[in-house]
């Protein structure tokens, strides 16, 4: 029997026959049928006999589906299936996937997740391990999207092409993964949602990233699950935002009566964060490990952070604090390089898997070689690679049946995909977003084991000064409200005491 994904060309015949069957898109290119696509799925309609799939063995798996969840899990299950709309405000790795998945209920109507394409597998892995069946993908504003199926998923990028289609698809649950993506009202992603949600039954939006600290944000995602129950937005702002009539208009800094905003908050949102559910997860070990530099590297060092904190307070210069600490970090990454892949190696001999975290490619490039050069082979993953690339590798990495490496770049690693078959992280550098780096951490995350977290950083002020502001020490959640330029500032404000002896 075909396989049937990703058949180039297919004939007449084949066309025929298989656009009867669920399961089939195809693509289309100038007015011909240029690859036929199956999706593999256990839900088979009767009278197709392609696999043995029946509607009992659905129904199983549906009602199974609570063993997959932990008790706090179990506990939220009310908050979403007795709402319209709610949102999910789990920190990472604390299962909103598997949650939101379980509160959908197949004989209810079509599923409809919609979220960023890096999201894709982890949602096919899930909606497939709950239910039995697998969503079709909407990858490419030239997909035909067909109805007639469980679950469908279309990333954020896209959405606006299949608009007509996913509106009159009426699904019976709306999935927005990642809604804080949702937050610029006039956006074409937010109109799009919130014509497809207008048809939804029940809408569940899922985020980790908190948001709710600034209400005038949070109105374009309230609005669209519940459109007029917040008000306008004006008046919105007015009731939860310090106010004041500026040159052009009202100017808005601040919040206001946020006992009764987090109340009505509570009413749609479930929040749950890590140290809420510390006592039912493994622990977690943080290290943070200076790397030693030499005297040479390390008065080079240190003169060119002086250098750079001079030129930032240069006026008349173009290049920003930020500019200025990004090219010395990658100066202190190659400094860690060496120690970064003695400590894979010897966590691979100890029978760990490994993630290794970095930033800048050059970093990158030359720990692959370092890796290689004492005879270990690493999955890697770059920034202009695909994303079936990317998810290629992963799947490849999380089945190796023994120890393994991976590279993964923070840029494109550090949310929405699983690498629980690793149990170390190494962080060979940081992304400026204490949320980013917080996200990675938690990639490897298992609820069956713990999980270690190496911090390397140069011993230099500069490098030991960013760990402190990023808040490494509290698994980079201390820094969470600061923006770049302040980060940079910050930092490179300690360069003159330790530059100068003090």
């Amino acid at each position: 029997m075909h396989d049937w994904t990703d058949i180039e060309h297919p004939s007449q015949q084949e066309i025929e026959a298989w656009s009867a069957i669920p399961g089939v898109r195809f693509d289309f290119a100038h007015g011909r049928v240029t690859k036929a696509h199956l999706h593999r799925s256990a839900w088979i309609p009767a009278g197709v006999a392609i696999a043995e799939a029946s509607a009992s063995r659905r129904l199983s798996v549906t009602f199974g589906a609570s063993s997959m969840l932990r008790n706090y899990q179990l506990a939220d299950l009310p908050f979403l299936l007795n709402r319209r709309s709610s949102i999910l405000g789990y920190e990472m790795r604390l299962g909103k996937t598997a949650t939101a998945t379980v509160a959908h209920r197949p004989s209810d109507g079509p599923l409809l997740v919609i979220g960023p394409l890096i999201a894709r597998d982890v949602w096919r892995t899930w909606i497939e391990r709950v239910h039995g069946f697998s969503p079709v993908c909407l990858e490419s504003k030239t997909d035909v999207a067909l109805p007639g199926f469980p679950a469908y998923f279309c990333h954020f990028d896209i959405l606006d092409s299949h608009s007509a289609f996913l509106q009159t698809l009426r699904p019976a649950t709306l999935i927005i993964d990642e809604i804080h993506m949702l937050q610029a009202r006039r956006s074409l992603r937010m109109s799009t949602c919130s014509l497809i949600a207008q048809h939804a039954d029940r809408i569940i939006g899922l985020s980790g990233t908190p948001m709710w600290s600034n209400p005038r944000s949070m109105w374009p995602i309230l609005n669209l699950l519940a459109p007029g129950a917040w008000g306008t937005e004006f008046d919105f702002c007015q009731r939860y935002m310090r106010s004041a009539r500026g040159a052009w208009g009202w100017m808005y800094n601040g919040t206001q009566n946020a006992e009764e905003f987090k109340q009505r908050l509570s009413e749609v949102i479930v929040r749950r964060t890590w140290k809420d559910v510390a006592p039912s997860l493994p622990p977690t070990v943080n290290v943070v490990e200076p790397v030693a530099v030499t005297n040479r590297d390390r008065n080079q060092l240190e003169m060119a952070a002086e250098k750079a904190r001079l030129a930032s307070e240069n006026v008349n210069s173009r290049t920003s604090q930020v500019a200025h600490l990004a090219t010395l970090r990658k100066r202190y990454g190659m400094l860690k390089v060496e120690r970064a892949a003695e400590l894979a190696d010897r966590a691979i001999r100890d029978g760990h898997k490994v993630v290794l975290w970095t930033w800048h490619v050059e970093v990158a490039e030359t720990l692959v070689e370092e890796m290689r050069k004492q005879n270990l082979y690493i999955f890697t993953m770059r920034a202009e690679d695909s994303q079936d690339y990317r998810a290629n590798q992963i799947k490849t990495f999380q089945e190796h049946p023994g120890q393994a490496c991976i590279l993964v770049p923070l840029a494109v690693g550090g949310v929405a995909i699983d690498l629980s078959s690793a149990d170390v992280n190494i962080f060979v550098e940081l992304d400026w977003i204490p949320a980013t780096n917080y996200q990675a951490s938690m990639r490897v995350f298992s609820p069956a084991r713990p999980h270690s977290n190496v911090f390397l950083f140069a011993d230099v002020p500069v490098e030991r000064r960013l760990m402190e502001v990023l808040g490494v020490n509290e698994a980079c959640q201390s820094a969470m409200e600061l923006g770049y330029e302040e980060i940079a500032s910050r930092v490179l404000d300690s360069a003159q005491p330790f530059t100068h002896g003090a």
